[in-house]
């Protein structure tokens, strides 16, 4: 039989193909997320430049080093610290304090509503975790809000597409 990735925003398909589905959570692992997608999550709009400048400096700083298991698991916390040190740096304006605050505010909002749930340490890190070969799968997006459920298709579907194009590479 053929793979199937099924998209269910409303958690309607349920078995849809009896013994053949596999239910797939919607679960991305915060290190794996891209610096795109961390604005998207965050509500950064092109209008919050100051934001943006500033999670792009500490996400930059943060996945630029070698990062071993343990430092992954705790990404979203040295995400926090960094903000949190740029805020109180002699070397950020005084007049960018406040854009680092309301940036922080929108970190802690987004940890405490999916943290451990959609932002998870224990979300797949391996495609074949996500889509199992001979299976309808659906990725169950009910419980999530539609920002996020898009964030969570584009991170599932551009990383099959690059593990798709690596192995017929």
């Amino acid at each position: 039989g053929g793979t199937v990735l099924i998209i269910d925003m409303h958690n309607e398909y349920g078995r849809v193909a009896g013994d053949k589905t596999r239910e797939v959570a919607p679960k991305v692992h915060p290190a794996m997320l891209t610096l795109h997608e961390l604005y998207r999550l965050l509500n950064l709009d092109e209008k919050a430049s100051k934001q943006r400048l500033y999670l792009r400096k500490a996400y930059r700083e943060l996945t630029g080093k070698a990062v071993d298991r343990r430092e992954a698991e705790k990404f979203l916390d040295s995400l926090e610290a960094k903000l949190e040190e740029l805020s109180r740096s002699r070397e950020v304006p005084a007049r960018d304090r406040a854009s680092i605050a309301d940036l922080l505010n929108k970190l802690y909002e987004l940890r405490e509503r999916y943290e451990g749930t959609v932002l998870a340490v224990d979300a797949p890190t391996s495609i074949e975790a996500v889509v199992e070969p001979g299976k309808a799968n659906v990725l169950k997006l009910g419980s999530v809000d539609e920002e996020v459920a898009d964030v969570v298709v584009s991170h599932y579907l551009d990383w099959l597409l690059r593990e798709r194009k690596r192995f017929f590479a």
